[in-house]
């Protein structure tokens, strides 16, 4: 399954752990899943394309960890719907174990490896794509937001999804600054170094 990251944050989800997790709390057939990931803002922060979820399914239900039921949409359209096996929850538990125990990448590489080489390209070129990152970091909080709202829907949203959003939201935030303060120093000192 292809992963990638919004607003260069590294991917480092598997987007089994994901899936089997929505689907522990409910059958669903795909669109559903993909539903509940935009809502709740898991596409962007586990980095699973809706594209390939529909292959994931599949490819766990042909491993056995999914039984697949067919369901009568209404019109006139059946949908796979899919629910774990006893062998999917297993699979689910190793994978929060795994999880668990790993140290997750809380950096945004590509913009520190961008900052690492910032003397590569002419300042201005640089201010401009800091220009356009901040445009992507303010656009993923605004949807952050507006993510946590839906999620929460008419009542509260319960404490460790609060957690959850406020991190991000922090997170976010944190590369706003960094990339701000990159554009004073670049405007206050030109370029940082040697150009070629």
């Amino acid at each position: 399954m292809t992963v990638e990251r919004v607003a260069g944050y590294p991917a480092g989800v598997d987007p089994r752990l994901i899936i089997l997790g929505l689907l522990k709390k409910a059958p669903m057939h795909g669109y559903e899943l993909q539903r509940v990931m935009k809502q709740s803002r898991v596409d962007a922060w586990a980095g699973v394309q809706k594209g390939s979820i529909y292959h994931a399914l599949k490819r766990m239900a042909a491993e056995g960890l999914l039984k697949v039921r067919s369901s009568d949409s209404g019109r006139g359209r059946v949908k796979a719907v899919y629910e774990l096996t006893a062998r999917g929850r297993s699979e689910l538990k190793q994978l929060l174990r795994a999880a668990w125990a790993s140290r997750g990448r809380g950096f945004p590489a590509s913009l520190f490896a961008s900052v690492a080489f910032v003397d590569e390209l002419p300042a201005e070129e640089v201010l401009g794509l800091l220009e356009r990152q901040q445009q992507l970091l303010t656009e993923e909080l605004a949807a952050w937001r507006e993510g946590e709202k839906a999620k929460a829907g008419p009542g509260a949203l319960p404490p460790h999804l609060r957690l959850l959003f406020d991190s991000a939201c922090q997170h976010l935030e944190a590369d706003l600054r960094l990339t701000e303060s990159l554009k004073l120093l670049m405007g206050a000192y030109g370029p940082v170094g040697a150009r070629k």
